[in-house]
Order: C-alpha cells, then sequence, then structure tokens
C-alpha cells in the first residue's frame, strides 16, 4: 500500500512540474503583483506594500504611515487586464475597502474603489509606477 502512495504522490509531482514547463515561466504577473500590494496594506505592512512599486519613500514617511492607520480591510477585490505587452501592463482594479485611521481622532472610513494602476517591468519584476486614474466612493 505505502508503495502504490509512493508512487502516486510521484506521478502527481511529474504532472505538476510538466505542466509548469508547458505554459512559459512561472514569475508573477502584473495581477499577482497587485494582489501582492494590496495584501500587504491588508497585512499593515507599508514598508512591503512600497516595495511592489518604483516609488520611494523615506523611512520616517513609511513609519508615520504605519501610525496613522490603525486597520486596513480590503474585499471584493477583481482586477482586469487592460493591456499587457512585454515590459509593460495597465489594469483596473475595482476593490471595497474599510480602513480606521488615527489622526487626532480615530474614524473609520468605507470606501469603494475602482484605479486603473500602470505597472513596468523592472529586472524581470512587475512593480507599480503609476496609478493613472482613481474615483472612490465613500459610504
Amino acid at each position: 500500500m505505502r508503495k502504490i502512495a509512493v508512487v502516486l504522490v510521484t506521478i502527481l509531482l511529474l504532472a505538476f512540474t510538466t505542466s509548469g514547463l508547458g505554459c512559459g515561466n512561472n514569475e508573477p504577473g502584473p495581477e499577482d503583483t497587485v494582489h501582492q500590494m494590496f495584501k500587504a496594506l491588508e497585512a499593515g505592512d507599508f514598508q512591503k506594500a512600497v516595495s511592489y512599486t518604483t516609488i520611494e519613500q523615506p523611512e520616517w514617511l513609511l513609519e508615520k504611515q504605519q501610525e496613522m492607520f490603525k486597520s486596513v480591510d480590503i474585499e471584493n477585490l477583481i482586477l482586469k487586464t487592460i493591456s499587457e505587452s512585454e515590459n509593460e501592463a495597465i489594469l483596473e482594479a475595482e476593490y471595497d475597502i474599510e480602513f480606521t485611521v488615527y489622526v487626532y481622532n480615530e474614524f473609520t472610513t468605507k470606501q469603494h474603489n475602482t484605479m486603473t494602476v500602470k505597472l513596468v517591468r523592472v529586472d524581470d519584476r512587475w512593480l507599480i509606477s503609476d496609478i493613472i486614474q482613481s474615483d472612490a466612493l465613500s459610504s
């Protein structure tokens, strides 16, 4: 019985490995970058969120943002690729966000956002270079 299990696991591993070979490289694409940036924001890790962009922010500013934002919750994220070439991509991101901020007082805001995001490939890595358009509807 154990030999059968080992053979089945081996076959499954080979199937996964060879199926990846035919699909080109398995590098993260533009959508993966945007997903990871939102995950970092939701986790409250602004330094990591910025690492998915071409934006350089001073350490003191990241620390201030980290202090201000008490919580970030992102739901219903839908990404749509508008265009993609070898080194540039434009995506539309639509999502609901609720965040709590402390600036003199603590307050919570809920919004439905739609934004157009431009990404560029830098050293074989997709990075967010610009937010072309952003529409936020507060609730």
